[in-house]
């Protein structure tokens, strides 16, 4: 059964089969940039294309708009503002993602904006213990505002949650949900692992988020989901869409860190997959994240978007259904009528 208890974060046979094959990886694959085919045209290009600076005034302005806003900060963080409410997803805006700088992937694509110039959050979430989700340095300049922002983290993390010196920290198991003002938020199960260090392997627990808010007129709510890392899983994620009884008006899902597939298949799925997975949930749209930022595995910076392109038209579904932002960009999230 998905979702079931989580009696205990180190055994991972309670994760109900949905932990990837993954017990001798490194807790993040280390890519050396120039090893594997850099995106045409270089970084800088790449940079120029895909990347533009994110002011703290922008944030504040869209943090102010009667319609909720989205800023997609690089790889998988996320900034929304929904219901009044402001939450950050998975912030990771440092040099390298990594226990150490030389023990980490470099940061290829500078970050949109500084941890320090983010302007106050109401709600941060976390999705699961990896450098590239979770990183002190992004962490300590947010956890040091007055007030703090209440932290929602998967089971096992508290504590590591509460070293850092977060004071309003909860942890879920999956189907497990909080109110955070009008907002609902609930943890997803999702087909990964966990790892920061050398003997904690799976001791906590992953997944993503599903965040609704009432929408305007009345029906069924408006849901955004970040589906976290993970890899694909037919079962698993109809079964999400159909316990979540109802569309989602748009998915996060990672688009990249997916090649070569014999080593990536069981924890990250590729663009295919993610929409078929936005499918799968019934979404209206998807955003594509967890690309163009670190590389952490085989193909190109730049190869995500052409493969969501040919998957789009495999699957004969129009360009636009799968939104590619560009890294500190901010954008106005439609509010449709329920269907």
């Amino acid at each position: 059964e998905f979702g079931r208890a989580f009696p205990s974060v180190r055994v991972a046979a309670s994760y109900a089969g949905h932990v990837a094959t993954v017990d001798e990886q490194p807790a993040i694959v280390l890519a050396t940039p120039g090893a594997e085919p850099g995106p045409e045209g270089g970084y800088a290009a790449f940079a120029e294309r895909w990347r533009q600076p994110l002011k703290p005034s922008t944030l504040e302005v869209a943090a102010a708009s009667p319609t909720p806003q989205l800023a997609w900060l690089g790889h998988a963080g996320l900034w929304l503002q929904a219901g009044g409410q402001r939450v950050l997803i998975d912030p990771q805006l440092s040099s390298f993602a990594g226990p150490v700088s030389w023990l980490a992937s470099k940061r290829l694509i500078d970050a949109p904006i500084a941890a320090a110039d983010l302007p106050p959050v109401d709600l941060l979430l976390i999705t699961h213990s990896h450098y590239d989700h979770l990183d002190i340095a992004t962490l300590k300049p947010i956890l040091a505002r007055h007030p703090q922002p209440r932290v929602l983290v998967p089971l096992g993390l508290k504590k590591w949650m509460q070293d850092q010196g977060a004071r309003q920290v909860e942890e879920l198991d999956w189907w497990e949900q909080r109110q955070v003002g009008p907002l609902t938020v609930r943890l997803l199960p999702a087909q990964h692992w966990s790892r920061r260090g050398l003997s904690d392997t799976n001791q906590t627990l992953w997944g993503g988020w599903d965040i609704a808010w009432p929408r305007p007129g009345g029906g069924a709510p408006w849901r955004l989901v970040h589906t976290g890392d993970t890899g694909y899983n037919e079962a698993l994620y109809r079964q999400i869409g159909e316990r979540l009884g109802g569309p989602v008006d748009l998915v996060a899902v990672p688009i990249g860190a997916y090649e070569p597939r014999e080593f990536m298949r069981a924890q990250h799925n590729n663009p295919d997959e993610a929409v078929r997975i936005a499918r799968l949930l019934n979404a209206r749209r998807a955003l594509g994240i967890h690309w163009g930022t670190f590389e952490i595995s085989h193909e190109p910076l730049d190869q995500p978007p052409r493969d969501v392109a040919a998957a789009l038209k495999a699957q004969a579904l129009p360009p636009d259904h799968v939104w590619l932002m560009k890294q500190g960009e901010v954008r106005a999230l439609p509010v449709e009528e329920a269907r």
